[in-house]
This record gives structure tokens, sequence and C-alpha cells, in this order.
């Protein structure tokens, strides 16, 4: 069941913006992306009416973190590289969610 995924990727929302450090950043920004990669195993109906939408919101959020972060330059390169490649993933991982859930819900 998915229960709990919302609030988890809600925990993981906070935990990358409270983090002080790239490498947290980078390392809540990554946990998140494998969350949603793993939307699509769950059985459609175990996701209630709104959390694919809820995650978009978060996931939005989290692409403007990482976006201002990636613009500021202020993290080692290999950081910023680990963060695109990542938010690359997230849009991916977004249009994935909303393909599996159009299959599902209006064919």
């Amino acid at each position: 069941m998915a229960t709990g995924l919302v609030a988890r990727a809600s925990e993981l929302s906070a935990t990358v913006r409270a983090a002080r450090s790239p490498r947290q950043f980078a390392s809540g920004v990554r946990q998140f992306e494998r969350l949603l990669a793993g939307v699509p195993d769950f059985r459609p109906l175990d996701l209630r009416p709104g959390d694919i939408e809820a995650l978009a919101h978060m996931s939005e959020g989290l692409i403007d973190q990482i976006e201002g972060r990636v613009h500021a330059e202020t993290d080692p390169d290999s950081v910023q590289r680990a963060l695109v490649m990542t938010l690359y993933d997230i849009r991916r991982d977004l249009e994935e969610i909303h393909r599996w859930h159009r299959h599902y819900f209006q064919s």
C-alpha cells in the first residue's frame, strides 16, 4: 500500500529545506527522487485522490529549490552536477507518474 507516501515525501521535502550542507541537500534530493521513481510500482487504487497532485506540488517546489541553488553557484561543481542530474530525474519521474496515472484513471 502507498500509505504514508505523501507524508514521507513531505518529510523529505522538509529535510531538503532544512539542509545545512551541500551534501545534506543533495542527499535529501536523491531520496525524494527515489521515492518518486517508485510511485508507478504501486497499484493505482493504493493511492488516494489528490496524492499525485500533492507529489507534483512538492516536486515543483523542490525543483525551484534545486534551480535556485544551482544558479547561486555556491556548491562544489560535483554537487551541482549531481543536483542537475537529479533535477532531470525528478522531471522524468513526474512525466512517468502522470503517464501511469492517465493510463489507469483516464482510460
